[in-house]
Order: C-alpha cells, then structure tokens, then sequence
C-alpha cells in the first residue's frame, strides 16, 4: 500500500502551481467527457476501422502478409481498449 506525505498541508495552504494544475487537469477531464457523450455512437462506429487499419499498416511496415501473425496485434488493441474503459 502506498503512502503520501502530506506534511505540506499543515500550514493550511496548498501551493498555487498544485492547485492551478489540479484545476486544468480537472477542466480537460470535462472536456472530454463531454465529448464522448456527443460522438459515443460515432467513436464506437469509428473504432473496429481504425483498428484494422493500423492492423493493415503494421504488416505493411512489417512486411508480413500473414494475417494469423497479427492476431495478437489485434487482441492486444482490444486489451489496451477494455483496460481505458
């Protein structure tokens, strides 16, 4: 289990910089929210294109033809997408 320190906080003020920078973070995060809700459908229908292109575009650079080799490709875009949800 991690621990913090938060020593800084006993004098009742938290540094401008931290703050300034908590509330951009937490700006940005809305920002995006609210963008997934307005394009879901259109990023969900987006998503599988964009997958078998960068699949396609691998073996290109790869210069492999053979599309079982990049199985695990695939799998591991779904992963990386299921573990962000």
């Amino acid at each position: 289990m991690r621990t913090f320190d938060y020593s800084f906080l006993e004098s009742g003020m938290l540094p401008a910089h931290f703050v300034n920078t908590v509330s951009e973070i937490a700006v940005l995060a809305e920002r995006v929210n609210n963008r997934r809700c307005g394009l879901g459908e259109v990023l969900d229908m987006l998503e599988p294109i964009a997958t078998e292109r960068s699949v396609e575009a691998s073996a290109k650079i790869s210069g492999v033809s053979d599309d079982d080799k990049f199985t695990g490709y695939r799998e591991a875009l779904l992963n990386m997408k299921l573990s962000a949800s």
